[in-house]
């Protein structure tokens, strides 16, 4: 009996081991897909900046074609390298990482579109809706929370470390000696916790979103001691929107230090070939919004030219201050 005992004992202690190396090996993985995603960053970056330079002073990069731009750039980069034979991108190989199928093949063309496009399409729709200012009281701001949490929740819940797209892929990263099984069900109850979060998590941005909308601040923030027309200030930012040469308009009313004052952001394609611009939008404001020139001791109006594709960035500006 006690040598059952303890060759039972011996089991259970077998099995307990086992199961902590194994995750020790799905921590360890999921640690290392997260500097190769980091390597594989730099090196999109590295392509969109230089792409962002020759394409600085053209209409290509208005916004958000920037965005769509260096999205596409990842998604061919890491579709190909991912599909190629060694089944891994720069990035993976790296750290001796690869991406199989359920049954541990080298992936497809066709599996690594459709891994990848699951990742990123969601971002950039929701990216691309949100430049373009299309808001739907906080639904889509919303949407883009649930799908950051989708990107964290899943790789830390899984039993396997797998994330959203490997799941619904059927698909796979696995270290040069990785011996895991590939074909683990996800658990129901955690399905289930992630809808609750996700619902809640849209429910609160809508509720934050459709506040701010009551109280005046959807289009601007307008400091409460500052009275004005909404309606006309959005007018003149829409007739600076249609001057040649600029991309994108924001409009600020605030106080600070006691004294008020209008801030006028203008996105153009280039700053040096824009020497008269700033006298050009004052006379707007002069013509549509005299009353509120009057309320605020200065308006300062600052120019800003460059590209900005999401992984790769250069700006400069310019402020010009009116009394």
């Amino acid at each position: 009996m006690k040598v059952f005992e303890k060759t039972r004992g011996d089991m259970a202690a077998s099995q307990q081991k086992v199961r902590l190396q194994e995750e020790g090996r799905e921590t360890n993985v999921l640690g290392k897909r997260l500097l190769a995603g980091m390597v594989d960053m730099l090196i999109v970056g590295i392509i969109s900046y230089i792409i962002g330079w020759v394409l600085m002073h053209t209409s290509l990069l208005k916004p958000p074609a920037g965005t769509v731009i260096s999205l596409l750039i990842l998604y061919v980069y890491v579709t190909l390298a991912n599909s190629s034979s060694r089944g891994a991108s720069i990035g993976k190989m790296f750290f001796s990482l690869g991406v199989v199928d359920k049954n541990g093949n080298n992936l497809t063309f066709k599996q690594a579109a459709w891994r990848y496009g699951v990742l990123l399409i969601p971002y950039a729709v929701f990216r691309v809706l949100n430049d373009a200012g299309l808001i739907l009281f906080g639904f889509f701001d919303g949407l883009m929370w649930v799908y950051w949490l989708t990107i964290i929740y899943f790789p830390l819940t899984d039993p396997r470390r797998r994330a959203f797209h490997d799941l619904l892929t059927s698909t796979y990263v696995k270290g040069d000696l990785d011996t895991r099984e590939l074909n683990v069900a996800y658990p129901a109850n955690r399905k289930r916790v992630f809808v609750v979060l996700s619902s809640l998590m849209v429910a609160v941005i809508m509720g934050v979103s459709i506040s701010t909308t009551l109280s005046g601040g959807f289009y601007f923030n307008i400091n409460p001691q500052i009275t004005a027309d909404v309606e006309t200030l959005q007018q003149t930012a829409n007739d600076i929107q249609l001057m040649d040469g600029v991309n994108k308009v924001g409009m600020t009313l605030a106080t600070s230090n006691g004294l008020s004052s209008i801030k006028v952001e203008v996105i153009v394609d280039d700053i040096s070939e824009s020497p008269d611009l700033y006298d050009r939008i004052y006379a707007v404001l002069q013509q549509k919004a005299p009353g509120l020139l009057k309320k605020v001791d200065h308006t300062d109006i600052t120019l800003e030219s460059g590209f900005d594709m999401m992984f790769a960035s250069a700006k400069k500006s310019s402020t010009k201050t009116y009394k």
